[in-house]
C-alpha cells in the first residue's frame, strides 16, 4: 500500500517542480493526519523528492491534524465552513500544518492532460467532457434540491420565515433601537436639567 501511495503522489507531483522545492524546504518534518471518521492515520514526510506517505502513526510528529475526511478535504481546498473548521484539530506546529496544507493545495493537477499521456488525447478529452458533464449535473441537482428544500421550509412547513417576514422583523428591530436611543437621549436631558 505504501508503494501505491508513493507512486500516486509521485504521479500527482510530477509536473510541480515548485512544490518539490517547497517539500525540500520542509525536509525532516513529519505531519500526522488522522481521518477521524474513517479511522485512518498516516504520516506525511516532505523531502527533496516530494512527499513520502506512511500508513502509520508517528508519536514524534511535529504536527498532528485530526478531522473528518470531508471537512479536511473542504478546508484543504479553501471551501470550508465555520462548522468544518471547528471539527479540525491541530496539535503541535500549526505553522508546519498550514505550510503542508498550502503546499498540497497549490500543486497544479490537470487530470485530463495526465490521462492523455496514458490513453491518448481523444479518449482523455472525451472522459474529461463526461466528467465535467457529471459534475455540472451534480451541482445543478444540488442547487435545485437546496432551492426546493428552502421553499418547502419557508412556505409549506413554515419552519423558516419568508423574506417579507424577515424584512418586517428587521424593520421592527430598527424602529425599536431608534426608540430606545431617543428615550435614552431624553432621559439624559432630564437628568442634566434636573
Amino acid at each position: 500500500m505504501n508503494a501505491l501511495l508513493k507512486s500516486a503522489i509521485a504521479f500527482w507531483m510530477a509536473d510541480a517542480p515548485e512544490a518539490r522545492r517547497r517539500c525540500g524546504a520542509l525536509a525532516g518534518k513529519c505531519v500526522v493526519v488522522e481521518l477521524s471518521d474513517l479511522g485512518v492515520v498516516f504520516a506525511l514526510r516532505p523531502g527533496e523528492d516530494g512527499i513520502e506517505v506512511q500508513l502509520r502513526d508517528d508519536p514524534d510528529a511535529h504536527a498532528r491534524i485530526r478531522a473528518p475526511s470531508l471537512d479536511l478535504l473542504r478546508l484543504s481546498r479553501g471551501v470550508g465552513s465555520g462548522d468544518a473548521i471547528g471539527r479540525v484539530h491541530i496539535e503541535g506546529d500549526a505553522e508546519l500544518a498550514q505550510a503542508m496544507r498550502d503546499l498540497l493545495r497549490d500543486v497544479p493537477f490537470d487530470a485530463e492532460e495526465r490521462l492523455a499521456r496514458i490513453i491518448g488525447d481523444v479518449p482523455a478529452h472525451e472522459l474529461g467532457r463526461v466528467a465535467r458533464g457529471v459534475d455540472a449535473l451534480a451541482r445543478d441537482t444540488l442547487r435545485r434540491m437546496e432551492q426546493m428544500l428552502g421553499e418547502f421550509l419557508k412556505h409549506e412547513s413554515r419552519d423558516l420565515p419568508r423574506p417579507d417576514e424577515v424584512s418586517r422583523f428587521v424593520a421592527a428591530v430598527d424602529a425599536l433601537r431608534d426608540d430606545v436611543a431617543r428615550a435614552e437621549a431624553r432621559l439624559q436631558r432630564i437628568q442634566v436639567a434636573g
